[in-house]
């Protein structure tokens, strides 16, 4: 789901075995003159059903397209569940930038930009798994770097799954290591009752964009639809309303029911 005002910069370029999709978001919106491929990521895990159907190590998949999108004119975003417990393991390579003289005479010509001085990652998980070695792998070797635990504004450091076993931290945003001023707004939301992994919410700074009269009509459905506000007032005859109306109700949903079994 897109806004209508962004149709236009962003679509689809790639669904990856059903468990990646690559959005690409046009350089006109970015606030850095260059696309941004976003990754949505579900790695399922190495022991599950879900992810022997595939002759292939997904994981490697990812980190090919990676590749591919991290160009000169394009940075590359990742977002999801990626089942990869990291713990506080370094997700940068150590002791990376030149020193002194070495800086100056040679930092003009390779323009290389180390990442010493990225906040420290909080997390609250400490255990590791095989995905989480991989990713920490795949941000050594592409200059992506794990925001959770790192934001400023310090709700990002939280679990992101509740388990049987516990709770972990699963779900990331990462991004380039020279990128993380665009990121807004990173939030790990509170759980719901509709999943076991608590929902991440990322803004990302963009350009302004200015429609003409005639340009937002046509991104505006034609279709109207109703609004309904509620009046605590008006409590007592809805509950009653509800009541008197209860066979009625229930026969809809009985016959929709009755519609899905034959569906399946």
């Amino acid at each position: 789901m897109i806004k209508n005002c962004f149709t236009n910069f962003i679509k689809v370029v790639k669904v990856l075995h059903d468990t990646i999709i690559w959005l690409q978001v046009s350089k006109d919106v970015t606030i850095c003159g260059q696309d941004y491929y976003v990754g949505c990521v579900y790695l399922p895990p190495i022991s599950s059903n879900y992810y022997k159907m595939y002759e292939c190590d997904i994981f490697y998949e990812l980190i090919n397209y990676v590749e591919k999108y991290s160009t000169e004119s394009s940075k590359v975003f990742l977002l999801g569940d990626m089942n990869a417990r990291t713990a506080i393991g370094n997700d940068f390579i150590k002791h990376d930038s030149l020193y002194g003289s070495i800086f100056d005479d040679f930092n003009h010509i390779f323009n290389y930009m180390s990442d010493n001085n990225l906040p420290v990652r909080r997390n609250p998980d400490q255990g590791t798994n095989e995905y989480g070695t991989k990713l920490l792998n795949l941000c050594r070797s592409t200059g992506l770097r794990i925001v959770n635990g790192r934001h400023k504004d310090g709700t990002a450091n939280d679990f992101t799954f509740c388990g049987s076993r516990g709770m972990s931290v699963v779900d990331y945003l990462i991004v380039p290591f020279d990128y993380f001023h665009i990121v807004e707004q990173f939030i790990v939301s509170n759980f719901t009752s509709f999943s076991d992994h608590a929902p991440l919410h990322i803004r990302l700074q963009c350009k302004t964009l200015s429609y003409t009269h005639e340009q937002q009509n046509r991104n505006v459905s034609s279709s109207t639809f109703d609004s309904f506000r509620w009046n605590d007032d008006l409590k007592e005859q809805c509950y009653e309303s509800l009541i008197l109306n209860s066979g009625l109700l229930s026969q809809i949903v009985f016959c929709d029911a009755k519609k899905i079994t034959r569906w399946y």
